[in-house]
């Protein structure tokens, strides 16, 4: 009669266990070693958005100033006396009336983030929310401007040229064309050509059409910089590892 063969069930268990094992720390190691890629980029993220919007908030701010000051300019012009004109003044103050300024907005690390697909990086959903947002906050600002520019382009320019004024005189003023040289008029011929400026109905009506464009512009740079400042507050919530979801 044969002997029957045993089977080493207990070092067959052990073996196989110590196989599963091993098969589980593997796993574990590489999905750990992902996280913390993970981690890493997204901290290299934040740090990138960070930099980014602390410089965005100072130049939604800063240009939020300058359409205030070109609304302060024509509200002086408006109510300048036709008969005591500087022209100086209105040298200035007629670039808040010519310029077709546009705003660009630097977000190069954001619209990245976004193309890349890589927004789950970021564990804040408000975070997320807000950059995924950003561009509507933009457009506000965006529209605004570029309705100011079609009228400066196609209305305002034409009109001022038509009256004989010379926008050389307050281009030499701005960096465009502070390095340029201007053949303009005498001073005293300038000053009776804005006074004539001054009385005339159509310009009045230009000018106030201008200065609430510009006062609009500085209300809505001023909320895009305040939305620029809660994206960066929650940056570096994240950044400091105590993000909210």
């Amino acid at each position: 009669m044969k002997e029957r063969t045993r089977i080493p069930w207990t070092r067959i268990g052990a073996e196989s266990a110590a196989i599963v094992l091993s098969i589980l720390l593997a796993f574990w190691i590489d999905s750990s070693w992902e996280r913390r890629l993970e981690r890493e980029e997204a901290r290299e993220v934040l740090s990138g958005l960070e930099v980014e919007f602390v410089a965005l908030a100072d130049n939604l701010d800063r240009t939020g100033r300058r359409y205030a000051l070109w609304r302060d300019r024509l509200r002086e012009v408006l109510e300048t006396d036709p008969t005591n004109v500087s022209v100086a003044k209105m040298d200035t103050a007629l670039i808040a009336l010519i310029w077709p300024t546009t705003f660009d907005p630097g977000t190069r690390n954001r619209d990245a983030l976004l193309e890349s697909g890589r927004l789950e990086l970021l564990e804040s959903r408000p975070l997320r929310n807000r950059l995924s947002s950003w561009g509507s906050v933009l457009d506000e600002t965006r529209d605004n401007e570029e309705s100011m520019r079609t009228l400066a382009i196609q209305v305002t320019a034409p009109f001022l040229a038509s009256r004989g004024v010379e926008t050389g005189r307050s281009l030499a003023y701005t960096g465009a064309g502070r390095d340029l040289t201007f053949p303009v008029e005498e001073t005293a011929i300038a000053a009776e050509r804005y006074r004539l400026l001054l009385i005339d109905p159509e310009f009045r009506s230009l000018a106030q059409y201008r200065m609430g464009f510009a006062n609009h512009s500085a209300q809505e740079f001023h909320r895009a910089a305040d939305a620029a400042r809660e994206v960066l507050v929650l940056t570096r919530r994240e950044l400091g590892g105590t993000s909210t979801d």
